[in-house]
């Protein structure tokens, strides 16, 4: 967590950290966790203090006891399992399913790791075990949930009226939302620019909202995704999928056009595993089959036919048997499959930087194709990204338990992570530099990416276009490596 700021003086402050910029600091001016002095700006601890909004300490050089603020961490957790997923653009979270499998640092005391991730077009989102949420980046809708829209925000700031036990998070160009124990939550814009449609927050009668509601589906969730401007739920009981929003290019799967400002039934399919969107498509895993649906423009939906028109239902992606895990970027989709005793990485869609896996080439790959690397044989989980709008930039991360993780695509922007933009593009595995070879979760953006490193610090580290603060520095300017997020680096 973030500090919080105490009067309108510190709120001066704290906007200039906000926007990047330095101040001087007076005592006190911050709130904070004790035992997190992570959240204090730097020679600063947290000091035990009257509680207020939710917090029980202030920001001081040191504290009245003449001490110095407690650094307890995140105690001496397991590592959370990592699971089959990461969260592409669109969709972020717990990939095993849950904050049961995080377990509490300490009996009695609160679980602060983070758990999960999403990044959208231009802001990122994590959730704690102890099921706060956190965001940061572009607030022009109120995607990041304060209540008021900011403009933006370079460090994280919690997410207001969450329900308890929120465990996923997803991000879209200008929305958010999370799944917890009894529904789903969005926030955010639930309009589509140049459309008279409804957008992704799941209730109609909303145009927007800077702070949570619930989206109307019909019974709790085990997984979310969010496209641009859509979204959808796997129901736990029966593994049937929902979907509702911008729908122009059959990305809801009805069986239409028609948009859908409430949850409307994926036509044909129970029994979904896992669920992804981009741009204006989506997939699923049903019985360890791929099925996609949405816009082909770029090949995206992968049935090999000709790219051009929509799917408005749900089309098996041929080829591929005993599927574990899809993702999603703007125009391209990913698949790991277990088919014929081996682990395999197959993706399909546009390849204009690489992102499929074979040179880049202006004429998209309509059909999956299995990755040449050697290394694709230890995938674990993938992540994709991409930019909504054109030019059609787009990347893709892998990740397993032996495997750090590798990005390849477009890097023109240092999506990578390493080090550098040279190469600019290509289909070549590039190791992300400055990050622990064990990830809990990795969540690709539009042009940027972030990751939670397992372990007793849990730090969140972000990479690539800041311009809008989504990598949550205090910053606003593009990283070419991973670099800590403001409050989620080591204690």
């Amino acid at each position: 967590m973030t500090a919080a700021v105490s009067n309108g003086a510190g709120r001066l402050l704290f906007a200039l950290l906000l926007l990047g910029c330095e101040a001087d600091i007076p005592e006190g001016r911050f709130l904070c966790e004790v035992g997190r002095d992570a959240q204090c700006p730097a020679g600063f601890v947290c000091c035990p203090d009257a509680p207020l909004d939710g917090f029980d300490g202030r920001c001081r050089a040191t504290c009245e006891d003449g001490g110095v603020g407690m650094d307890a961490g995140a105690g001496d957790a397991g590592v959370v399992d990592g699971g089959p997923r990461d969260a592409g653009p669109g969709d972020g979270g717990a990939e095993d399913g849950g904050p049961e499998d995080a377990g509490p640092a300490d009996a009695g005391a609160p679980d602060l790791r983070p758990l999960a991730l999403a990044a959208g077009a231009a802001h990122s989102c994590l959730v704690r075990a102890d099921g706060a949420v956190f965001c940061w980046g572009d607030d022009r809708s109120g995607q990041l949930g304060r209540g008021t829209p900011m403009g933006r925000s370079t460090v994280p700031v919690q997410v207001a009226g969450v329900a308890p036990g929120a465990v996923e998070v997803a991000a879209s160009a200008a929305a958010t939302c999370v799944r917890h124990a009894s529904g789903v939550q969005c926030w955010g814009s639930n309009t589509v620019p140049w459309a008279a449609v409804d957008g992704p927050l799941g209730d109609s009668r909303f145009s927007e909202s800077a702070e949570p509601i619930d989206a109307r589906i019909s019974a709790p969730a085990s997984r979310i995704a969010m496209g641009a401007y859509h979204a959808c739920a796997v129901i736990a009981a029966g593994g049937a999928v929902e979907c509702w929003g911008d729908n122009r290019n059959g990305q809801l799967g009805t069986g239409d056009t028609r948009s859908h400002g409430d949850p409307a039934e994926v036509v044909g399919l129970t029994g979904v595993t896992d669920l992804c969107a981009g741009d204006e498509h989506t997939c699923a895993i049903a019985d360890g089959r791929v099925y996609c649906w949405g816009r082909d423009g770029d090949g995206q939906v992968g049935d090999g036919a000709a790219s051009g028109a929509e799917r408005p239902l749900p089309t098996e992606v041929p080829g591929l048997m005993d599927a574990r895990a899809v993702a999603c970027g703007a125009y391209h989709t990913c698949a790991v499959a277990d088919a014929g005793g081996g682990r395999s990485l197959h993706c399909w869609g546009n390849n204009r930087g690489g992102q499929v896996g074979r040179p880049p080439d202006m004429t998209p790959i309509e059909a999956p194709v299995a990755s040449l690397d050697a290394r694709a044989g230890q995938v674990e989980a993938i992540a994709l990204g991409g930019r909504f709008s054109f030019p059609k930039e787009g990347f893709t991360c892998a990740r397993g338990a032996s495997l750090p993780l590798h990005c390849f695509g477009d890097n023109n922007l240092g999506q990578l992570g390493i080090g550098g933009t040279s190469p600019p593009e290509g289909e070549t595995w590039q190791r992300t530099l400055e990050l622990a070879d064990s990830l809990v979760a990795v969540a690709a953006g539009g042009a940027h990416a972030c990751a939670i490193e397992a372990g007793d610090g849990g730090r969140v580290l972000c990479w690539g276009v800041g311009s809008d603060g989504q990598l949550g520095n205090a910053n606003t300017a593009r990283q070419e490596t991973p670099v800590e997020v403001f409050g989620f680096g080591a204690e």
